[in-house]
């Protein structure tokens, strides 16, 4: 009995010392990121969670990297909203969106979208030479509010950084129930995140885009993604009071059968 009272002090005192620090919202700019496409056509770039830097590396010329994250509707789904200030909100569930005919590919009603710009040289080229960048990109797949970025899956740019060769720009619009976000990946370049996506969870979902210098240097695009139920909203005061009057009545006939 002794040592379980031990134990259990133990694991109270190490989560107080392993309390999460939440993902908040950081960017420079939260509006339109003109001439983004992320990978698609039609995909909304207003508002974006944009940042922007110079970076110097040896003997190139200084470069302009810009980073961009932003959330939007899956083809057809509903359209997500946004406080205007780098939270969005997103419904719920299942839906391809891909009228007339049904698709076998059935992921969540929204995507993430993401943006890495480099104004001279390559990508590639800010990965290397004399004080190289890393670039990685942190997602969220549990819906409890506040995770500590710790408990996200990681995608890291620097692994594919021969992939990208001369190019001087990354973006995609992907979408939290991909597999290869969930899986296992041998070539380093994703790690899972350790809660599994559910496309029907209600709560809320991070995103962090982020570059780092040799000097540990860090510059980063937040956002967060609220996925509540539609229609989900406040009671209006006469709502409350028929509530109210409702339960005041159920009240009522338990005390009378009580009697």
């Amino acid at each position: 009995m002794l040592i379980r009272s031990v134990f259990a002090a133990v694991l109270a005192v190490a989560s107080l010392s392993a309390q999460a620090t939440p993902v908040v919202p950081s960017y420079g700019t939260f509006g339109n990121l003109a001439g983004a496409t992320f990978g698609g056509t039609g995909i909304p770039t207003d508002p974006t969670a944009i940042t922007s830097f110079t970076h110097v590396n040896g003997t190139l010329p200084p470069s302009v990297i810009t980073l961009g994250l932003t959330a939007h509707q899956r083809y057809f789904n509903p359209a997500l909203t946004n406080n205007g200030a780098g939270v969005f909100g997103a419904t719920p569930g299942e839906n391809n969106g891909l009228p007339p005919s049904p698709s076998s590919d059935i992921l969540a009603t929204w995507n993430f979208g993401f943006y890495i710009d480099s104004s001279t040289g390559s990508l590639a080229q800010m990965m290397g030479g004399a004080d190289p960048l890393t670039f990685e990109l942190f997602y969220d797949t549990d819906p409890s509010v506040g995770n500590d970025i710790s408990t996200y899956g990681v995608l890291r740019f620097n692994i594919v950084a021969g992939v990208l060769g001369s190019a001087t720009r990354a973006e995609n619009s992907w979408n939290l129930d991909m597999d290869f976000l969930n899986d296992f990946d041998p070539t380093g370049f994703v790690s899972p995140p350790l809660v599994g996506f559910d496309p029907d969870a209600i709560g809320e979902y991070g995103f962090v885009l982020r570059a780092t210098d040799e000097n540990d240097i860090a510059h980063e695009s937040a956002i967060l993604v609220n996925v509540a139920a539609p229609g989900s909203t406040v009671p209006e005061p006469g709502t409350l009071a028929l509530v109210g009057l409702a339960l005041a009545g159920v009240g009522v006939m338990r005390k009378r059968r009580k009697a």
